[in-house]
């Protein structure tokens, strides 16, 4: 049983209360009580941070409790939003899994993974890559602009993992 919660379709990160974990097992303790999970699923784009900011407010006492574990599954997608999730995720100090049944975390979803307080990978495949950005957004510039830009984001990346003590090997 899962309760989706919608938002604009500007943004493609779902944000789900699940009651299944990514085992497919339900989600009860020895007491009996009916326990979630908070998943994402989809790629990273601008504004998911504010999605799931808006849905920590909106619903805290759930937010708080189901995001003690959250399930990941994404192709990747923005660099800088997945980094911006990333530091929320790991303010909540909250255990991610990723898990065959449900998919990969690759590309700026390994942020996330990084992030976490604590990583459960089992069966799962995450992938990681340098960063890139999109010609689309690249040919508008100049060259000159252009090299800035993609040396920033490199910059950027660099420093991230290493506040996440990713190793550099």
């Amino acid at each position: 049983v899962s309760l989706t919660l919608a938002f604009p379709t500007a943004y493609s990160l779902e944000f789900t209360f699940e009651t299944v974990s990514p085992y497919g097992r339900p989600l009860v303790p020895p007491d009996g009580r009916q326990l979630e999970m908070l998943f994402m699923r989809g790629e990273f784009l601008q504004g998911d941070t504010d999605k799931l900011v808006t849905l920590a407010a909106e619903n805290p006492h759930r937010f708080v409790r189901a995001s003690a574990l959250i399930g990941l599954s994404s192709a990747g997608g923005n660099f800088r939003e997945a980094a911006q999730v990333s530091e929320f995720i790991k303010s909540l100090r909250s255990q991610v899994i990723v898990h065959a049944r449900v998919g990969p975390c690759v590309s700026a979803c390994f942020l996330v993974v990084a992030a976490a307080v604590s990583r459960d990978i089992e069966d799962g495949e995450v992938g990681l890559h340098r960063p890139y950005l999109e010609k689309r957004y690249l040919e508008r510039m100049s060259l000159a602009d252009a090299e800035r830009v993609q040396n920033e984001t490199y910059a950027q990346a660099r420093r991230f993992l290493e506040w996440q003590g990713v190793p550099r090997y």
